[in-house]
């Protein structure tokens, strides 16, 4: 990460992941340091696919029930725990939740912090931690697909619109599409400002409560996340769904040769995107080592930076500083252990 916006980004990246370390939902933070005065770097855990990407892969563009509420059972509990520890996301998406790898490949992770702001803060007298004063005007932040109307009228975000863009999640999961999808910003608000009725039409009708709960939250209410995980639980024992159950994309999934499929053509044209890109690379660097060989000559016993170097943007210097090395001495000198890290809720 370079420039100021962006350290300071990816140092707040790290605080947040710090904190949830105690969660499984969330990735393991091996790393978090300084590689260079312009350059943080931070080593986590990889992940899978994001439910997004697994939805638009169904052919219906929407999961199966059984698979829609097992995965909003852990995203909810992802959300709770991140607010447990003072902190809301403001971007809860599903391109924003992704499966683990390997044998974390059935448990969801909450990913990108990029919006995600501390809504406790320490009192300076007492020292104790207070829900922040909402703002008289808060700046636009999330998507407009999933974000709630408060976000509309640029106030303050809290846990309760976390829990708006959890419910248009999970609708989306159902039903594959949102009542507002495609429609302009003003069609978009009103059709939002609606009832229940019309974004729950075609969900199980015990969603009705979640949605009545949420839509009486204020903006410093605690969220019963066990009433919505209650709520999910019922429907699922309504229909005989288990939590052990393959996930539609799974082998014994409803739509695993589909996801197989999708995979194997995506695959090739990965694969001949990659043929592309390499060769327009051998092309451009031949150019390059062809129109400056004579001045590369010159800077052959040089600090100076090389032309090939100034076109690319990088001296020597600069390369040196983000060789690779550097990281793995800071791997080495400051480890991180996740064992470390307790988990001490704000609430």
């Amino acid at each position: 990460a370079r420039g100021v916006h962006s350290i300071n980004l990816s140092k707040f990246k790290a605080l947040v992941l710090r904190r949830m370390q105690c969660s499984p939902h969330f990735c393991r933070l091996y790393l978090a340091g300084k590689c260079s005065p312009d350059c943080n770097v931070i080593v986590m855990s990889l992940v899978g696919r994001t439910l997004s990407c697994l939805r638009r892969q169904n052919p219906s563009q929407r999961f199966t029930l059984s698979t829609s509420l097992r995965l909003g059972l852990q995203c909810i509990e992802a959300v709770e725990h991140l607010h447990s520890m003072g902190i809301i996301h403001r971007d809860v998406k599903g391109s924003n939740f992704a499966i683990g790898q390997q044998s974390l490949r059935r448990v969801v992770h909450m990913i990108d912090f990029g919006f995600a702001r501390l809504y406790l803060k320490k009192e300076a007298t007492t020292g104790e931690l207070d829900h922040r004063p909402p703002r008289k005007r808060a700046p636009y932040l999330g998507t407009d697909r999933y974000c709630s109307i408060h976000v509309h009228k640029r106030e303050e975000q809290g846990r309760r619109d976390d829990l708006w863009s959890f419910l248009y999640m999970i609708v989306e999961f159902v039903v594959g599409e949102l009542p507002w999808r495609s429609s302009s910003y003003r069609k978009l608000l009103a059709r939002k400002s609606r009832g229940g009725e019309h974004l729950l039409k075609d969900c199980p009708i015990e969603f009705y409560k979640i949605y009545d709960h949420i839509r009486r939250l204020g903006y410093m209410d605690r969220p019963n996340y066990m009433l919505i995980r209650r709520t999910i639980t019922e429907i699922c024992e309504r229909r005989n769904f288990s939590i052990e159950d393959p996930f539609d994309w799974e082998e014994g999934g409803r739509y695993h040769k589909e996801y197989l499929r999708t995979i194997e053509q995506l695959e090739n044209e990965n694969q001949h995107n990659l043929g592309k890109r390499t060769e327009a690379t051998a092309r451009k660097q031949e150019e390059l080592e062809t129109v400056y060989s004579s001045a590369d000559l010159s800077c052959e016993h040089s600090d100076v930076p090389t032309a090939r170097d100034l076109v690319s943007g990088r001296s020597k210097e600069h390369r040196s500083s983000m060789d690779l090395s550097s990281i793995y001495r800071l791997l080495h000198r400051y480890p991180y252990n996740p064992a470390s890290q307790k988990c001490s809720p704000h609430e």
